[in-house]
Order: C-alpha cells, then sequence, then structure tokens
C-alpha cells in the first residue's frame, strides 16, 4: 500500500488509497476464491460402458447312463460249455480233415499221371497204412501251421473256434497232441471234466473257445 503523506507526517492531510490490482491487468477476486489462482477445469470422467449380460445357457441334458452288470456271479465261458462244444470241436477236425484228404489225394493223383503209375496200387494192403500216415501227418502239419499262423485253422474258423494264447504255445500244444490223440485216453479225457479240455488243453490251459455262445 501506498498513501500520498507529505513530508510533515504529524500534520492533519488527507490520505487516499488505490485498489492493489490497479495496473496489474486483472482482480484477484474474479475467481470467487480469495487470493487463490484460476483452476484448470476438470477433465469428464470417462463413463463405463453398460454391462451386456449374457443369457444364460441352457444346461444340456445328460442321457443317464445304464448301471454296468457286476461280473462277480458270471462263471468263465469254459464253465459253460456242455457235451455239444465236443462234438463241435469234432466236427471242425473232420471238416480240416477232409478238405486235407482232397488236397492229398488231387497231389497223389497228379503225380501217378505224371509218372504213369497205376493209380491201383494204392488198394495194396501195403500203400494203405503209408497213405493213412501220410494223410493224418499232412492234416496235422496244415492245421498245426494255420493254428500257429491265424490261431484257427479252417474247419475251426467256420465254427468260430478261435485259440487265444500265444503262438508258442499254440505250437507246443499242437505239438502234443500227437501223443494226446495216439493214446486216446487224452481226447476221451475231455467228456469227464466240465471245462471239456482234452490232455493237450489241460497242459497248457489253452483250447479252443467260440467268439459266441454255444
Amino acid at each position: 500500500m501506498q498513501s500520498d503523506l507529505g513530508p510533515h507526517r504529524n500534520q492533519n492531510t488527507d490520505v487516499s488509497f488505490r485498489p492493489l490490482h490497479s495496473g496489474v491487468g486483472f482482480h484477484p477476486f474474479s475467481d470467487g476464491l480469495p487470493y487463490a489462482p484460476q483452476q484448470k477445469p476438470k477433465s469428464p470422467t470417462p463413463q463405463r460402458a453398460p454391462e451386456v449380460r449374457a443369457a444364460p445357457q441352457t444346461q444340456a441334458r445328460q442321457t443317464p447312463t445304464p448301471p454296468r452288470p457286476s461280473l462277480a456271479g458270471i462263471k468263465p465261458e469254459t464253465e459253460k460249455l456242455g457235451v455239444s462244444y465236443l462234438f463241435v470241436r469234432g466236427a471242425a477236425y473232420t471238416l480240416d480233415l477232409l478238405v486235407h484228404t482232397s488236397l492229398l489225394s488231387g497231389i497223389v493223383g497228379l503225380t501217378f499221371w505224371l509218372n504213369e503209375v497205376d493209380p491201383r496200387i494204392l488198394l495194396d494192403t501195403t500203400m494203405i497204412p503209408i497213405f493213412a500216415v501220410a494223410l493224418l501227418g499232412l492234416n496235422w502239419f496244415l492245421v498245426a501251421f494255420q493254428e500257429v499262423l491265424f490261431r484257427s485253422s479252417l474247419g475251426k474258423s467256420l465254427f468260430s473256434l478261435v485259440l487265444r494264447g500265444s503262438r508258442t504255445k499254440i505250437l507246443l500244444r499242437a505239438i502234443l497232441f500227437i501223443p494226446s490223440a495216439l493214446i486216446g485216453v487224452g481226447l476221451v479225457l475231455g467228456f469227464f471234466n466240465r471245462k471239456r479240455r482234452c490232455l493237450h488243453d489241460v497242459l497248457f490251459n489253452l483250447q479252443p473257445l467260440r467268439t459266441r455262445p454255444f
């Protein structure tokens, strides 16, 4: 503040005052607040976009799963075999024997024809056992070969009989079939046990079983 006082302060003189903002260029109370600078306007607060709620999805219907049957009361397949199982095995073996007999007869007949040998020689009493042994040997070899390779033979496959085991086990079982069949009792043993197993089946715990029940 400035006052226009004369040199003598004790004399009564008139005092005049000037506003503080005179010559400054702005009024100090123009913003409404005392001695406060003018504040910048605040930037507008960004508004959130309205949240869109997805429609609740309809829960898919679940198909009820039927309860699994318990296997506690089901007996193994080998315990349900009857005597008809042995007749099916016999029919399969007979069918294999007939096919192999036709094959061997054709080979022998072609050999006799090429070498101009009289086929009536087979009616000789000494040739009948030789032909029979050759037939049985060929039949065993071809059946064993099919069982090891395919786990079934031609006759067995027609009756849906399959050997479920390793090829080594199948081969050993086929080898043991020879003494089992020669003794005779080895084959008859199947009539006296509930699993209908012959001797070569029992020793290797392996027998041809059907893919569907009898």
